[in-house]
């Protein structure tokens, strides 16, 4: 993925659904905060981005996304990209991620994708901790692009539930393990002015990403808060 290829996707993601601006969460919301000479390949090697839309807890708009710019669309067999609609809780992201937005825009359309801050970025790709997200962060780290101290800090203010203490446990011991820098990239500014207008969406959107998420018995979503879900836990 390059910057255009992900101005190409929010331009589509915003007609598609209707909005101004999309929210990006993924590995590739990182072009927003550097420019690609600055990358190293590990960090832009998905052919993704991850399309969070607004006011979406059943699910239906990130369905949509899928369907007309999902991996086996038309317009991924155009353009080699391609994006994946998700659900607010599919990252674990920490407090006030949402007030840390970074701003790239499409020329060509205006529309705007908000993308996760590269910390916030980071303490979520720490958390899944695929092979896929160790390569992402061990090279953002070893570039300097990204401080692993303020990614730990941040790290702990992540809604978890009981049972992913091991998982969080994990996160914090491969953070104290990478080796540090002298210093680190200053880091981006935030969207203010995006993140003023859209703020009643986005504290919808930071209030689901807290939500349980998971299937009821009866098939349904199950919105308990993920740190006290008795049926989930």
């Amino acid at each position: 993925m390059n910057r255009d290829g992900l101005q190409r996707i929010i331009r589509a993601a915003a007609a598609m659904l209707g909005e101004d601006a999309v929210v990006i969460i993924g590995s590739q919301s990182i072009l927003a905060s550097f420019r690609e000479f600055m990358l190293p390949d590990d960090a832009t090697m998905s052919a993704e981005a991850d399309i969070l839309p607004f006011d979406d807890v059943d699910e239906s708009k990130a369905d949509k996304v899928d369907g007309l710019l999902g991996e086996a669309s038309h317009f991924s067999e155009k353009y080699g990209i391609y994006a994946d609609g998700v659900s607010p809780w599919t990252a674990s992201l920490p407090e006030g991620w949402d007030e840390r937005l970074v701003r790239i825009e499409d020329p060509e359309s205006g529309a705007v994708g908000l993308c996760l801050h590269p910390e916030d970025l980071c303490v979520a790709k720490a958390l899944a901790g695929r092979a896929k997200d160790i390569r992402f962060l061990t090279a953002v780290f070893r570039e300097g692009l990204v401080d692993p101290d303020a990614v730990s800090r941040k790290l702990t203010t992540v809604a978890l539930r009981p049972s992913d203490a091991a998982i969080s446990r994990r996160a914090h011991d491969f953070l104290d393990n990478v080796p540090r820098r002298a210093s680190y990239a200053k880091g981006p500014p935030t969207a203010k002015d995006d993140i003023a207008r859209l703020t009643e969406k986005l504290a919808r959107m930071r209030d689901a990403a807290v939500l349980c998420g998971r299937t009821n018995r009866d098939g349904s979503l199950c919105k308990s808060d993920r740190r006290q879900c008795a049926e989930h836990p």
